[in-house]
């Protein structure tokens, strides 16, 4: 799939499937701002794949050391369409069998807050 609409069209049929996590380094780095962090622990293929996303939210934590992030998907009028969480599900899935959804490792929090 490489035609998506825009936001406000995935979130005609309302929005599902939040999720939330929070990436933490395995060191002591801390982060200046929100796309450094997203470069540290996410190649350009696993950002890429957010574009799948209706709304999406990402921060610093506090003390500027972790990524948070929510994300969740609207779902095509089309009931042929595959769902987009299907397509960012399998990305990620795809990409973290081939090693390529982290460049670095990282603690992941799993049961994070939402953000929205």
């Amino acid at each position: 799939m490489t035609d998506l609409p825009n936001k406000e069209i995935m979130k005609e049929n309302g929005t599902y499937n939040k999720i939330s996590k929070i990436y933490q380094p395995l060191d002591n780095k801390t982060f200046n701002n929100i796309n450094e962090a997203k470069d540290y622990f996410l190649t350009k293929e696993a950002q890429d794949s957010f574009k799948y996303c209706c709304d999406t939210k990402f921060i610093l934590t506090d003390n500027q050391d972790a990524l948070h992030w929510t994300i969740n998907f609207g779902v095509p009028s089309d009931p042929n369409e595959k769902p987009w969480a299907d397509c960012w599900k399998d990305t990620k899935q795809s990409l973290t069998d081939n090693h390529n959804w982290f460049k670095n490792m990282t603690n992941i929090v799993h049961d994070a807050k939402d953000l929205f």
